[in-house]
């Protein structure tokens, strides 16, 4: 996983000398997770209530013209991802609690961009390294937070999925700034554990802005 990441900063490193435009994208990625079966978990699932949590999401944007109205972007991005859980069951006792979790992601989406005028479209797969994450937890009203060790809790610090969005650009000048929503649906389990029961995807909506340097 460590090799294909170090691949892929060098396929950025290579796209980017023959790019015809460089810029910078910031917003916010709205993240939650989908969660397919959890069998074998202590936690009654129909009072567990999901919900998306906003996090930061900046980073690099490349592309280079294919053809007239297609052109390929890549993406180097800082994101945060994760979710909110509340429930009022844990293990039969009836306690509320609630889960906080944050994953910190390096990330590179290669997408084609399909120009319509103004108006362009996005899609294509997205692999992803977690950097560090958080997990904070509140029971009965108690708080604790505690870094994710990722080998010892045995989730998965590698994710890939694909994504689509939908943005609007315009030239200032020699600049092009740009406005785009996107959505992206994982396809690597969180958990690093062959056996286990727990089928948890990341999930999110983004919505950043950027500018755009070079013709």
């Amino acid at each position: 996983m460590k090799k294909l990441s170090l691949l892929l900063v060098a396929i950025i490193f290579a796209f980017s000398v023959n790019a015809q435009r460089i810029g910078f994208k910031v917003g916010t990625n709205l993240a939650g997770m989908t969660i397919d079966d959890l069998s074998s978990a202590s936690l009654d699932l129909a009072n567990v209530d999901g919900k998306m949590r906003p996090g930061m999401q900046f980073g690099l944007v490349i592309e280079k013209d294919l053809i007239a109205v297609l052109d390929l972007r890549i993406e180097a991005l800082y994101t945060q991802k994760g979710s909110k859980q509340t429930s009022d069951a844990l293990t039969g006792l009836g306690v509320t609690y609630d889960v906080n979790s944050v994953y910190n992601y390096f990330e590179i989406p290669i997408m084609a961009k399909i120009k319509l005028g103004p108006v362009y479209v996005t899609a294509g797969p997205y692999f992803a390294y977690a950097l560090s994450g958080d997990i904070e937890t509140t029971i009965a009203g108690v708080t604790a937070t505690e870094a994710v060790d990722f080998a010892t809790d045995g989730i998965n610090k590698f994710d890939y999925g694909v994504t689509a969005g939908l943005g609007a650009q315009f030239g200032i000048g020699p600049l092009a700034a740009f406005a785009e929503v996107r959505g992206a649906m994982g396809m690597a389990n969180m958990y690093d554990v062959p056996t286990a029961d727990e089928f948890m995807k990341n999930m999110g909506l983004a919505l950043s802005v950027g500018i755009l340097l070079g013709k």
